[in-house]
């Protein structure tokens, strides 16, 4: 049993129906005339020192009572005789879900017929389907409106911790803009010369810091925004193409850094697209950053496009990484989740940039996704929809490779 969950908790003690047990020493004829005066009774028990031995079921008795010579060989003998002498015993304590488990699993027929429900061994009362649909029917009621609070309250958290991400990011954007404004005036020594080459240097490493502080800061923002249902699209039609080219170019600089071959694989002529183009521009870059960054130097990055059967565009960037393990690529798509490997944990990385592309690339009607293989690769691939590319001109496409040398 589960204590949280109101339908696994509730006891049968409400199930039972308070019908006046007999005695077997009682006739079959007064049986007989107790349902014809009670129509609604389907059941009656039989009892001996408060312990049941037996059930009565209404239609068994009035058929075999009613048939050419059943009320002449039954109405005076004792009640024993038609009595079902292996009823169904349910104790009290019986959780609804017990209760039905019992029945499937051992006396279906109870459903129908009845069952007799005892409180250790002692008479309690009567259950009948009719109760049983009645407290089931309200056992789930009584779910569906617990479920609808926890999720009353689910959401009002969920709007307070964007409410609280949102007043926090503004509230350090303002001084990290000051510390990134003074601090780019110090590294090109607008005002002369700072002196001491390490002041210099430090000048640079708060200038970077503080620069990555606020891009994680926009991450958030963003992640916050894009839960509360906030975030706005500036919908307007954009170059594909421009934005792949530009996205690589950008990319370029940390690929020969880190000595990876990025190459570009794309057809021809990609239709214009209609969208945000600053958001899937994020999503690229961070993609391609991602796959630049887990994979080792000498290795390969690719980023790729086509249009698939359903006339999506697909834009995939390949690599051949360190990888993720199957049971963690869930994991990676979580708000500040990463694999758990050894040679993740020597990257830098908050863990948003999977699940705010991903947020982006749905808010723009398509969907992201991983395949990897641990110790040789990922790809990383999101469709935009067909319903937002604009065709201008037909023609076969063909595969253009591009390869930026180091």
């Amino acid at each position: 049993d589960h204590p949280g969950s109101v339908h696994m908790t509730v006891c049968i003690s409400n199930l039972a129906e308070r019908v006046d047990p007999t005695s077997p020493s009682v006739s079959c004829g007064e049986i007989y005339s107790y349902f014809q005066a009670n129509p609604d009774l389907l059941c009656v028990p039989v009892v001996v020192r408060e312990r049941p031995i037996g059930l009565i079921h209404r239609h068994e008795l009035l058929v075999r009572l009613a048939d050419q010579f059943g009320r002449a060989l039954y109405e005076k003998k004792p009640i024993v005789q038609l009595m079902d002498d292996r009823p169904l015993l349910v104790e009290r304590s019986f959780t609804l879900e017990k209760l039905n488990d019992l029945i499937i699993a051992t006396n279906p027929n109870a459903l129908l017929k009845g069952f007799i429900i005892v409180d250790n061994g002692i008479y309690f009362g009567m259950g009948t389907a009719l109760n049983l649909l009645r407290m089931t029917n309200e056992s789930v009621s009584a779910r569906a409106e617990e479920l609808e609070a926890a999720r009353a309250a689910e959401a009002q958290a969920s709007r307070a911790k964007s409410h609280f991400l949102a007043n926090m990011s503004h509230e350090l954007r303002t001084p990290l803009n000051a510390i990134i404004g003074f601090s780019e005036m110090m590294a090109k020594e607008t005002l002369g010369p700072i002196g001491n080459g390490k002041y210099g240097e430090y000048t640079r490493d708060i200038l970077g810091s503080a620069r990555h502080l606020l891009a994680v800061i926009n991450d958030i923002l963003d992640l916050a925004r894009i839960e509360a249902g906030r975030i706005d699209l500036n919908e307007v039609p954009f170059r594909i193409d421009r934005v792949i080219e530009e996205a690589m170019q950008v990319s370029r600089v940390l690929a020969i850094n880190n000595e990876i071959v990025l190459t570009l694989d794309t057809i021809k002529a990609l239709p214009p697209v209609t969208g945000d183009e600053r958001k899937i521009t994020q999503v690229l870059l961070n993609l391609l950053s991602n796959a630049i960054k887990f994979t080792p130097p000498g290795g390969q990055v690719r980023l790729g496009t086509e249009i698939d059967p359903q006339g999506n565009l697909k834009l995939y960037v390949t690599d051949t990484g360190i990888g993720i393990a199957p049971d963690q690529l869930e994991d990676v798509m979580k708000p500040f989740g990463q694999a758990d490997t050894d040679l993740n944990r020597r990257f830098e990385g908050t863990g948003l940039g999977l699940p705010l592309s991903r947020a982006l690339v749905r808010i723009h009607g398509g969907e992201l996704w991983l395949e990897s293989t641990l110790g040789r690769g990922t790809t990383a691939q999101f469709i935009i929809p067909g319903w937002r590319l604009n065709w201008v001109e037909s023609g076969a496409s063909a595969t253009v490779t591009q390869q930026i040398a180091l």
